[in-house]
């Protein structure tokens, strides 16, 4: 029988200026623990995030720690606008037995 696979992807995004410059990137791979984004590269604004994966995740963004069954439920398709104290504080895990992969762009809103 088939695997049915749900993908989820995650926009964070704050659009103060119309010009950004990508002045950072990475990939991170969140597992059975909560996971941030690197703060160092969190500059002056904002960050956006795709998240790729088998199954939906679960997010604060209050510096509180997501589990598998409590936290804001992301499916696929859903879009974010935070502040970079948000950004901060932003915790994701993932609600399933498969590892989510997070592509990462640091944005810097010029």
């Amino acid at each position: 029988m088939g695997r049915l696979g749900v993908r989820a992807y995650v926009w964070v995004v704050l659009l103060e200026s119309e010009e950004v410059t990508i002045s950072d990137s990475e990939t991170l791979t969140i597992g059975a623990a909560a996971s941030g984004l690197t703060a160092g590269k969190i500059q002056t604004n904002v960050v956006q995030v795709t998240i790729n994966s088998e199954g939906p995740v679960r997010y604060w963004t209050s510096g509180k720690t997501p589990t598998a069954a409590q936290g804001i439920l992301l499916y696929e398709g859903t879009n974010l606008k935070l502040s970079r104290t948000e950004a901060l504080a932003f915790k994701v895990i993932r609600t399933g037995g498969v590892d989510i992969v997070i592509q990462v762009q640091y944005i810097t809103l010029l």
